[in-house]
């Protein structure tokens, strides 16, 4: 009888091991895995009224609104998985990389001139001024990503699709890392 459940708990662990390259496998055979999706709605507004002229005459107005897109997860490419599994515990260890954004698109048909006030003594924005003021609605956004916390989500969301995985495989504790 010791030597039967000594040959299972062997063709078990086998069995247990192989699984879990496959799964790991399945996982990672993307080389970008996109856990979470933003839908950011910006709004840029400029305003320039020199000292020049005073009043709503020399006054120039200008008011956008678009739609920016942000995919967030890890890269796996060049990712090397080396799970540390513990058979004492039936517990397992992986690390990832840290998250990163994936995809940012700020699509030109979502930008919208919502408003838009000239002063009777002012020209109109140029193409170019209105260009650079949604590339610095762009980089606003941009240089917010980690204070959204979009990262924080992606590699929450990522942990929560490794660890369930695993589990169903048996594993009783699934332990995710990221470097």
């Amino acid at each position: 009888p010791i030597i039967y459940i000594m040959c299972f708990k062997s063709f078990r662990l086998r069995s247990l091991l192989k699984e879990t390259s496959e799964r790991i496998n399945k996982l990672s055979s993307t080389s970008e895995l996109a856990t979470t999706e933003y839908t950011i709605a910006k709004i840029v507004k400029a305003e320039d009224n020199p000292q020049l002229f005073h009043g709503e005459i020399g006054n120039r107005k200008i008011l956008y609104s678009s739609k920016i897109y942000i995919k967030a997860g890890i890269n796996l490419k060049n990712h090397d998985f080396s799970p540390e599994i513990n058979h004492m515990d039936n517990s397992i260890t992986i690390t990832l990389p840290h998250a990163e954004v994936l995809s940012f698109n700020m699509p030109a048909e979502e930008q919208k001139l919502e408003y838009e006030k000239i002063g009777i003594l002012r020209k109109d924005f140029s193409h170019k001024e209105k260009n650079e003021l949604l590339i610095q609605g762009e980089e606003s956004v941009r240089n917010s990503i980690e204070d959204l916390g979009i990262l924080l989500d992606a590699e929450r969301n990522t942990a929560d699709i490794f660890r369930m995985s695993l589990l169903q495989l048996g594993y009783s504790n699934v332990n995710i890392k990221f470097r």
